[in-house]
């Protein structure tokens, strides 16, 4: 029903006259002609729509209002950025653009589809980007409720889960051999809502031994969270994109999650790529 509704105000703009401030939101113009006029991004974002909503690495994220979101790149609102110099952050002007460039790509929402928020308009120099609004979490305790985890489960657990879960997803599609922590994970008979359509048993070496189901008693509990991550759909689904578009775990965090107003699925806020 959403997206039916951004469809028919879209294909209304299409035939009745296209106006960027209605369209996008009141202040949409206001910050594109301060950017084109040499403006800094950031400086040009926190005049036209206030504090950002949230951020990562290589962007923060504005409320335009009405269906839209603006995410630029992450860098002092003051001055503008030497291209040659990473800033606390570990990334350069470089990487900090691509990771627009990379989310306006059609064939990067194609391949990795309700990953990304659908993106829209954008700077020739991918300094801005406009995308569909998307809910963001605050922090991590949001992405624990929503991933549903059962109620033994620790949320100090939650990042070194999403590492073990980062680390056996890339082990896999690298089909390189699994260690001790993420063999628990194929092996182990723990499932929530698995939608594997296949064991991953091709992953273990051909005559290495291979030991029976593991309860999920004698699990550490940090694995037991990892093993539910695998099994989330669209948590799993994301975790592969990152994986694939060698984006670091450490990226996974709440505060860079957040709910679709369109699909009503999970999605990355801002995806930081490297080199």
């Amino acid at each position: 029903m959403k997206m039916k509704l951004l469809m028919e105000k879209f294909n209304r703009y299409l035939t009745e006259g296209f106006d960027e401030d209605t369209f996008y939101g009141e202040g949409f113009n206001d910050f594109k002609q301060k950017v084109e006029s040499g403006d800094n991004v950031v400086g040009a974002a926190l005049d036209s729509f206030g504090t950002p909503i949230g951020h990562g690495s290589t962007r923060l994220v504005f409320d335009m209002g009405g269906d839209f979101i603006l995410k630029t790149i992450n860098i002092s609102a003051v001055g503008q950025p030497n291209p040659n110099v990473r800033d606390m952050t570990g990334f350069n002007l470089a990487n900090k653009t691509k990771a627009n460039e990379f989310e306006k790509d059609i064939t990067i929402q194609q391949n990795f589809p309700d990953v990304f928020p659908r993106s829209f308009e954008s700077a020739d120099d991918n300094t801005w980007l406009v995308v569909e609004k998307v809910k963001p979490f605050e922090g991590n305790e949001e992405l624990f409720r929503y991933l549903e985890f059962h109620e033994t489960f620790k949320k100090s657990d939650l990042l070194p889960a999403r590492d073990l879960a980062y680390r056996f997803i890339k082990e896999d599609i690298e089909g390189t051999d699994h260690n001790y922590e993420t063999r628990y994970l194929l092996e182990s008979t723990f499932k929530i809502g698995s939608t594997r359509t296949a064991p991953l048993a091709s992953a273990i070496p051909k005559g290495a031994p291979v030991k029976p189901n593991i309860p999920t008693y004698a699990l550490p509990m940090y694995i037991q969270m990892a093993k539910a991550m695998v099994d989330h759909a669209q948590m799993r689904k994301i975790i592969r994109a990152a994986v694939l578009m060698e984006v670091p775990s450490r990226e996974l965090k709440g505060n860079n999650f957040g709910i679709s107003f369109v699909s009503d699925k999970l999605v990355m806020l801002d995806m930081s790529l490297w080199e």
